[in-house]
């Protein structure tokens, strides 16, 4: 890919790295880019081929930015890299552009060989390089720096135009949130101590109006949101459940739940104390996805919750996934 040969010849240069360095053909469209398969039987196009199983593939990766779209700060773009640990809860497999997917361990085993930056699109257990979405739904993109210092990252809109963000970024796991608020092909890749990483393709294509659900929400994937100020909350739905969930956390108080993407209560209001701890209640024999926000960022995943049965979710900062 262009993008790739254009990136990969400056690797190793010592000299500050401009726009201009990378794009210096103005003529030249950086999204035409081919994005193959992941797989022999798996074909996806931009805005053609978004049926229900594409759909279905790629809802891992995204979630509606509905329910906190009035107390996003990160009005576009990317946020600024936040470091992270994923030691026990890292992904299964990983998508590479044209290829079968494999093992995350399998993966890390030989990149760590090679000493590249990498990036990628995650999702609650598969990270990928491709992603297809609607409009106004947010991503984590997860960036793998060989060192730190200063990287300067790079957005490539729908339209072609560039955008160069310098933000610090810490060795080893850095997590950014990307707001997907351009229809088309967008791109994003880094340069960290004069070494590229590989790009990731976003295919963003219109919202899909549908009519109100009379049944459980759809269940998405889970995503992080860094926020500047506190939401507007909403009023809270009651809790008419057969099931008890409690969410238990030692490092987060005064943190907001949400059930299926609808507000439900905070940790330390309402007559809860402030001690970590908050109970709930839901449908049982169903699946749920459960979010508590800290305040900055969102935590949670999809996960089914037997009837009856007490579940504990133990949510601590720094992981994507409860536990």
């Amino acid at each position: 890919m262009m993008l790739l040969l254009i990136a990969g010849a400056i690797a190793g240069t010592a000299a500050s790295i401009t726009p201009e360095d990378l794009f210096g053909d103005a003529n030249y469209s950086y999204l035409d880019v081919t994005v193959p398969g992941f797989s022999s039987n798996m074909t996806f196009s931009m805005m053609d081929n978004f049926d229900n199983a594409s759909r279905s593939f790629f809802s891992q990766f995204y979630f509606s930015s509905s329910s906190v779209s009035s107390s996003v700060s990160m009005t576009s773009g990317l946020s600024q890299p936040r470091r992270i640990e994923i030691r026990g809860h890292e992904p299964q497999l990983v998508y590479l552009f044209g290829a079968e997917p494999i093992p995350y361990r399998e993966f890390v085993s030989r990149a760590s060989l090679l000493g590249t930056n990498q990036l990628w699109i995650a999702g609650p257990d598969k990270w990928t390089q491709y992603v297809v979405c609607p409009v106004n739904t947010l991503l984590r993109l997860i960036a793998d720096s060989t060192g730190d210092g200063v990287a300067d990252i790079y957005e490539i809109y729908p339209n072609n135009t560039i955008n160069r963000r310098q933000y610090p970024i810490f060795p080893g796991l850095n997590e950014m949130n990307f707001r997907a608020d351009s229809v088309g092909r967008n791109i994003v890749f880094f340069i960290a101590n004069s070494i590229p990483s590989n790009i990731v393709v976003i295919d963003v294509v219109p919202a899909v109006q549908t009519a109100p659900q009379q049944t459980a929400p759809q269940v998405t994937a889970v995503s992080a949101v860094q926020i500047s100020t506190p939401p507007s909350v909403p009023v809270a739905p009651s809790q008419a459940g057969d099931t008890v969930v409690i969410i238990k956390s030692t490092g987060m108080r005064g943190y907001d739940v949400y059930l299926d993407d609808v507000y439900v209560g905070t940790d330390g209001r309402g007559g809860d104390p402030l001690d970590g701890s908050f109970t709930l209640k839901v449908v049982g024999n169903m699946e749920h996805f459960i979010k508590v926000w800290d305040g900055q960022f969102f935590y949670g995943k999809p996960k089914y919750y037997p009837r009856g049965v007490t579940t504990t979710l133990w949510v601590e900062p720094g992981y994507a996934l409860y536990i």
